[in-house]
């Protein structure tokens, strides 16, 4: 008669996670450090873009109606320097 052998298992053994541990690497809060510096840019550039956009209201001699133009026109070449 032939022996079978028995083979052990290598597969790592299962460890136990807290509620703690598991709310630390999932929740929103933890993962805010990484989203502030997008934020912060994106104000930036918002902020550039609109101190760009009043220029060009000022050089036009103030004259109303081309706001849309202005914003747009800012938006260009803001986000083209940034490229």
């Amino acid at each position: 008669m032939a022996t079978k052998k028995s083979t052990s298992s290598t597969s790592k053994p299962r460890t136990r996670t807290t509620k703690a541990e598991t709310a630390a690497t999932t929740s929103p809060a933890a993962a805010a450090p990484t989203l502030a510096p997008d934020f912060h840019h994106q104000n930036d550039v918002n902020e550039l873009i609109r101190q760009r956009a009043y220029q060009l209201f000022e050089q036009r001699g103030g004259q109303h109606g081309f706001d849309i133009e202005d914003w747009c026109r800012a938006e260009a070449e803001v986000l083209g320097r940034q490229s």
